[in-house]
């Protein structure tokens, strides 16, 4: 790729954080997007207006984005009798409709220049709908599903698409306030690595998926 700039939707400490610095270890610039702000610039990935807005800031402060790392979600829980329509649709707004909103603005730069990457961040209900997880499921297999189709379209075209499948729990603050203090847990610097190595890729030997787990993860 002609640049080094890296964009990260769902920015947050633990996983995001741990990415951005791994990256920027390896030459990168690297921009987080966060409803918060905390550590990147604030903008609600629903509202496609201020996503377009946000992207021409930090293009015009950066030069042209050439990869896009998209970890906004929300962790729906609850059995199917507890949960209601809304929660559905909250889980694939947050994961799915906020990924199109950024896809839309960027995807027209990087077919115009032949090179660019689009990085899903999946989780183990990307491939496997666990019992309490109805929402979260539907909304990580509809991403899935996304970067498949998008990969069929813009690889020709120049556009490196890639689906991660996180397989455990990531080490940070926000899994610690769910789950609690555990060890064992998926380290986001070394997340990072991976993605450097990914992103340097040839287009003569691209990776779509891949599974990213532990050592000592059962599956």
């Amino acid at each position: 790729m002609s640049g080094r700039l890296a964009v990260i939707g769902g920015y947050a400490e633990g996983l995001g954080a741990g990415v951005a610095e791994s990256l920027r270890a390896r030459g990168w610039t690297v921009v987080g997007l966060s409803r918060r702000g905390g550590g990147g610039m604030s903008v609600d990935l629903l509202d496609a207006d201020a996503v377009g807005a946000c992207l021409r800031e930090v293009e015009a402060a950066h030069g042209p984005v050439t990869a896009y790392l998209h970890h906004a979600h929300a962790l729906v829980r609850g059995s199917v009798s507890s949960l209601v329509p809304g929660d559905y649709e909250h889980a694939w707004r947050t994961s799915v409709l906020t990924a199109v909103h950024v896809i839309r603005a960027l995807v027209p730069g990087f077919v115009a220049r032949e090179e660019g990457a689009l990085i899903f961040l999946g989780a183990t209900a990307s491939v496997r709908g666990g019992a309490g997880f109805s929402a979260f499921a539907s909304a990580k297999f509809a991403l899935r599903g996304l970067a498949q189709a998008l990969a069929r379209e813009l690889g020709p075209q120049g556009v490196h698409v890639l689906h991660l499948i996180l397989d455990g729990l990531i080490q940070g603050p926000q899994t610690t306030e769910r789950f609690g203090a555990g060890s064992g847990r998926i380290e986001p610097a070394e997340v990072g690595t991976l993605l450097g190595q990914l992103l340097d890729q040839s287009p003569r030997a691209w990776v779509h998926e891949l599974d990213v787990r532990t050592a000592g993860e059962r599956w």
